[in-house]
Formats: structure tokens, sequence, C-alpha cells
């Protein structure tokens, strides 16, 4: 074989594998985009308040650390709400203001206040860490602390502000404000009862299954702030 013939099989062997590594290269990145998008169609089904997102990577290389900008994301509020909807179903929340517990914890009330306390903080840090994850800017800049690379960081903000997820995200975030109102109120409509409970401690017995006041005017000032919380619950 000829210089000019070895030179030529050397050129179209070089060409071969250029052409072969580019081919691998784009059927990867074809199959983890793929995978990726899969992956988030699947997370778009789970339940975020009761399901967790922290499941196994399935991509590779920088489709990684997309797959997981989203799965960390999605995995906080998930464990946030989580937190916030135990705080609500919480049955000793509810019976703050029944007899038996007037009759546990009367008439100092200090393990209700302390409750009261500690669970209004938790319900507020998480119901905030909420609201503001689900805010459009804010999931925009954790793919930023990523990753710089434009066209990944154009494939996060695809999927994660997609119609499937914003119209979750939005019906959510306005949920959680109203949510905050509401169970706000109880807390602080109940350490008002509690506090007026302990105030006039002497003048109110328990009788008969309920509460009895030696005064009608503080009956009825305990009706009235025991029906604000009940038309909130």
């Amino acid at each position: 074989m000829d210089k000019r013939k070895k030179i030529l099989l050397i050129v179209s062997i070089i060409v071969l594998n250029i052409f072969m590594i580019c081919s691998i290269y784009f059927i990867v990145r074809a199959t983890m985009e793929n995978k990726l998008r899969n992956e988030v169609n699947n997370l778009a089904k789970l339940d975020i308040t009761k399901d967790r997102y922290n499941t196994k990577i399935k991509t590779i290389g920088k489709y990684a650390v997309v797959e997981k900008a989203i799965k960390e994301y999605l995995d906080e509020d998930a464990v946030s709400l989580q937190k916030v909807l135990a705080i609500m179903n919480d049955e000793k929340l509810s019976k703050l203001l029944s007899y038996d517990n007037y009759k546990s914890d009367g008439p100092e009330f200090k393990t209700s206040l302390d409750y009261i306390t500690t669970n209004k903080e938790t319900f507020n840090k998480e119901i905030d860490n909420l609201i503001n994850n689900l805010d459009d800017e804010n999931i925009k800049k954790y793919i930023r602390t990523k990753t710089k690379d434009k066209y990944y960081i154009n494939l996060y903000d695809e999927l994660m502000l997609s119609s499937k997820f914003t119209k979750e995200f939005n019906n959510t975030k306005n949920m959680l404000e109203n949510t905050k109102t509401h169970v706000n109120n109880i807390f602080d409509t109940s350490s008002e009862v509690l506090n007026f409970l302990i105030l006039y401690k002497d003048d109110w017995v328990l009788e008969d299954n309920q509460i009895k006041f030696r005064k009608q005017e503080q009956y009825n000032y305990y009706m009235e702030l025991v029906s604000k919380v009940n038309n909130k619950q």
C-alpha cells in the first residue's frame, strides 16, 4: 500500500471514529433526556401530601444534576407540607378546648400553652418555607446554584415550570395562604381562651361534663371566644 493510500485510510478511520463518537454522544444525550422526562412525568403522579420525591437518580452526567435538583426541590416541599398537615390534623389541636383537656391540664394549662407555642412556630416556619418555595423565581434560582450550563438550566425551567406543575404550585400556594391565616387564628384564639381560664381560674369549675362559671358575663365571654375557634375550624 503506497503512502497516499495509507494516509487516506488513516483519515477515513479517524473520520469514522469521530462520527461514531458523535453518534454515541447524541444517542446518550437523547436517551438521558428521554429518561429524565419520563422520570419527571412519574414524579407528577405522586401525592405531595403523603409521598416523598427523593427516589434513586436514574440519569447520568448533567442530566443527573437536573434530575437531582428537581427531586430535592419537590421533596423539600413534600416534607414541609406533610409537617404542616400533621400539625393541622393533630388530635391534640382539636381538643385543646375540650372538657378532658380542661380536666387534665387545667387550671394552669402549661402543657397546652407550650404545645401552642411550639407547634405554631413549627407550623409557620414550614408553611412560610413552602409558600416561598412555590414562587416561580425561587424555583428558577435553585438550578442556578447547581450548574451554569444554559442548556440544562433551560431544561430544568421547562420541566419545573410546565403546566402540570405550575397549576399545582399555584393552587397549593393559594391554599397555603388561606390555611396559614385559618390555623393561626385557631392557635391564637385557643391561647386567648386558655389564658382567660387561667386569669379567672377561681371562677370556674368542671361539673357534669361541662365548664361552669360563677358569673354569667364570664360564661358569655368564654362562649364568645370558643365560638370564634369553632367557626374557624
